[in-house]
């Protein structure tokens, strides 16, 4: 449908209902005096600056005379629509010489004028000024929108001054305000990836930012490099797991990530019997059944603490620990570390202390677990009767040498614990193991006999020890 919604105006605008044809490429106009003249070729040939709601401000007309048009679509193979409907207007005198000014909304708000005339709150919007004239335009966003520029004959995010020399069409852009935000910063310490959900965040660097809306929950993941550890998070988040942060208006939130090379790092294990949990400081360990293992760098030492369920009590520590307090352990090797709890919070069943010292390189463990020590003197404690089978592996370029204390000989070490027992291992660098010699210890009546160099530790009986030659 054309029609003219201003009529007397020195540029005559037509506007008309949009074509909605999916292969639209634009629109002609064609023109002529009324009504001694035909219809020529088109004055316009193409797609107007508001496609949802074309116009076309015709120029150049005589004061006085009348004018008649048609307009017609055509696609992109060039096929022309039928006519539109023929539209007439006469063009008012020079006493009353007027320019139109179009305006667009899109989204939301409002644009008024200085002089007053135009008052544009949503769509398209058309108005005549004296020709020639200044006119201010003010965009207003409505609530919740904010005003994000024009486009058209205005540009930029102030108020826009056009003069109408000739017709112009100005658009206002309105769009809604996002939702209240909240930084995040993610730092990453060595080789990983930290990510987000909701998506946003993908950190590899020491320090990302990353705005998410407040009240809202960001789950972050830890992804190691090929080669590397999750050695924790540090900040607002801990663990050795996801970590979810919720975000408020009072301050940002910092959570930093370690991931440690595997050649920097070693395991503890935690072997958890009973009813409570285990945890560890610095974090990575939450332990409450089964078998829980952490990676920590080399000479860190980490505090367990034991903290038995409702109805339960702690029995105590076996393996790099004993007693039943808190249990540090410096990690320069491969650690477990066995915790016991007990149901019904009474006494707990009656234990033996086997104690495991290593002198060379190797490692030493048992069945069942409690105890993998690989330097100095390790201890668990059993089930009082319990057959703990022992077991030597030497390290690279070295040779098991043999058992002394509770066991002797070069294969495996079965100890029965009816009482507390002592056991050494023996690894010997390179080729044949050194001379050693035996030493023998007999106990009568009540008390204790330990030896340094470590190797005996005798409380009932008969117990021996083999040494190298010549020592002390």
């Amino acid at each position: 449908m054309l029609s003219i919604p201003l009529p007397l105006l020195a540029d005559v605008v037509l506007t008309w209902n949009p074509n909605s044809d999916v292969d639209l490429a634009g629109y002609n106009i064609y023109q002529r005096i009324h009504p001694s003249q035909d219809f020529g070729l088109p004055i316009f040939s193409g797609m107007p600056a508001a496609i949802s709601a074309p116009y076309y401000a015709v120029p150049g007309l005589l004061t006085g005379g009348t004018y008649s048009f048609i307009s017609t679509a055509f696609d992109q193979s060039g096929n022309e629509s039928l006519i539109s409907n023929e539209v007439t207007t006469t063009v008012g005198s020079n006493s009353s010489l007027t320019t139109t000014l179009v305006t667009e909304i899109s989204g939301a708000g409002q644009v008024t004028s200085s002089p007053s005339g135009l008052f544009c709150i949503s769509g398209v919007c058309t108005h005549g000024f004296s020709t020639g004239s200044n006119v201010t335009l003010t965009a207003i966003p409505a609530g919740g929108y904010n005003f994000i520029g024009w486009s058209g004959a205005c540009s930029g995010t102030n108020i826009c001054t056009v003069n109408l020399s000739t017709a112009l069409f100005v658009k206002a852009n309105f769009e809604i305000q996002p939702p209240p935000s909240q930084i995040l910063v993610t730092s990453v310490q060595g080789s990983g990836t930290v990510t987000s959900t909701p998506s946003g965040l993908t950190c590899q660097e020491l320090v990302c930012t990353k705005e998410f809306p407040i009240n809202g929950t960001v789950t972050l993941t830890p992804t190691p490099s090929p080669g590397f550890t999750f050695g924790g998070w540090g900040g607002v988040c801990t663990g050795m797991s996801t970590c979810s942060v919720l975000l408020t208006a009072d301050k940002p939130e910092l959570a930093s990530a370690l991931f440690l090379s595997n050649s920097n790092t070693q395991p503890l294990t935690v072997t958890y019997t009973g009813s409570g949990t285990v945890t560890s400081n610095p974090g990575g360990l939450t332990c409450s059944s089964g078998t829980c293992t952490g990676a920590y760098a080399t000479g860190t030492t980490v505090t367990l603490t034991a903290s038995p369920a409702s109805g339960a009590s702690f029995s105590g520590w076996s393996g790099a620990c004993g007693g039943t307090g808190s249990c540090p352990v410096t990690l320069n090797g491969a650690t477990s570390v066995g915790a016991t709890f007990t149901a019904g919070g009474g006494n707990p069943p009656s234990t033996e202390t086997l104690t495991v010292t290593v002198l060379g390189t190797g490692t030493v463990s048992s069945s069942p677990g409690g105890i993998l020590c690989s330097s100095g003197t390790c201890t668990g404690a059993f089930a009082t009767g319990t057959v703990v089978t022992l077991t030597a592996s030497p390290a690279s370029g070295a040779s098991f040498s043999d058992w002394s204390g509770a066991c002797t000989g070069a294969g495996s070490c079965a100890v029965t614990l009816n009482a507390f027992s002592s056991v050494v291992g023996t690894f010997t660098a390179g080729g044949s193991p050194p001379s050693t010699e035996t030493l023998t210890v007999t106990v009568l009546g009540a008390g204790t006999v330990s030896s340094s160099p470590g190797g005996l530790v005798c409380s009932s009986g008969t117990c021996t020890g083999a040494f190298a030659t010549g020592t002390v």
